[in-house]
């Protein structure tokens, strides 16, 4: 679903718990492992009849207290024909 990615500049690597991901986002479209570290994934893709419009994507790594370790954001807005 949609997140708020006006939230993204509140992220601080190294401070941010992932309590206060949850709080800000919600529960993760996907978590996954990445040597042995939890990973959250948010996406959010909306569709129009040309296909898809716009796209965000938010992963997530953190650490093995759950702080944040490290974090990438990407949106992409297609332009129309």
């Amino acid at each position: 679903g949609n997140f708020d990615s006006s939230q993204i500049n509140s992220i601080q690597n190294h401070l941010t718990t992932q309590e206060q991901i949850f709080e800000r986002f919600g529960a993760p479209f996907k978590k996954g492992l990445e040597n042995g570290q939890a990973m959250w994934t948010y996406q959010y893709d909306k569709w129009n009849a040309l296909g898809s419009a716009q796209s965000k994507d938010l992963v997530i790594l953190f650490d093995n207290k759950n702080i944040v370790k490290a974090y990438r954001f990407t949106t992409s807005n297609p332009k129309k024909p």
